[in-house]
């Protein structure tokens, strides 16, 4: 009875003219679910930010909370929100020696209304507000040198002594035509240069000085000051008679 009662179920639920023993497939619960959703937010990240480094130190650039490295010479890659607008924002990592941080600080921005595909830019010497300049001097005066750089109306020392065969890049300054580089040993000998145009990268700003010990002039000799001539005293008048008259 118990049998005869489950088949008379499964003929009344299986459908007309069709086979007990080969029901409908079931749909999955994906299927019947998604047809009555409506579609969700799609964030394609099919845009990107694409910055090259031409610059002699790395920089790091973010977009919000989301930021990278990029090392010199180098380009770093941003996914980015299609359509949308862009604050970018880079620095350059200033270099040092011991506790003293060399050069003045290089930074900017990348702002775009609205980002399709990839927008590229690139960061090198003449981006931010003023073109500048890093030198690397060389030192082959066979003599421990301090160095100070000239750029505008400014002198600023860098703090720091090269030792004789080494050689050290100073970071970024500001670049115009009366820039320039001073160098002094310890005995006051000294060196000047300027006229970078010809040899400054365009694209990194970087300048080779290398240092001679022929390029060195000694200090200028204190004029000694010349003294006054002494004041003549008048002689007292002579009195022939006075050896002759007694002293009272």
């Amino acid at each position: 009875m118990a049998a005869a009662a489950i088949a008379g179920v499964m003929v009344a639920v299986a459908a007309p003219g069709r086979q007990p023993d080969q029901p409908a497939p079931a749909r999955s619960p994906v299927d019947d679910t998604s047809a009555n959703l409506p579609p969700g937010p799609v964030a394609p990240f099919g845009s990107a930010l694409v910055v090259e480094n031409r610059l002699t130190e790395p920089i790091a650039l973010t977009v919000e909370d989301t930021g990278l490295m990029i090392a010199p010479g180098d380009s770093g890659r941003l996914p980015l929100p299609a359509g949308e607008a862009l604050e970018a924002h880079w620095a350059m990592v200033q270099p040092s020696t011991g506790d003293r941080v060399l050069g003045g600080p290089v930074e900017g921005a990348i702002v775009a209304r609205r980002v399709e595909g990839e927008l590229r830019r690139v960061v090198d010497a003449t981006a931010g507000d003023a073109p500048r300049f890093t030198p690397t001097v060389v030192n082959r005066a066979g003599r421990s040198l301090r160095v100070a750089v000239v750029a505008g109306d400014d002198s600023l020392d860098c703090g720091c002594r090269i030792s004789s065969g080494d050689s050290l890049r100073l970071g970024y300054y500001r670049y115009s035509g009366s820039s320039a580089l001073r160098v002094t040993d310890r005995a006051g000998w000294s060196a000047r240069f300027t006229d970078f145009a010809a040899g400054r990268d365009s694209a990194s700003g970087a300048v080779v000085v290398r240092v001679e010990r022929a390029d060195l002039r000694p200090p200028p000799r204190a004029t000694p000051r010349r003294a006054k001539p002494a004041r003549k005293i008048p002689a007292e008048p002579r009195n022939p008679l006075g050896s002759f008259l007694p002293v009272r």
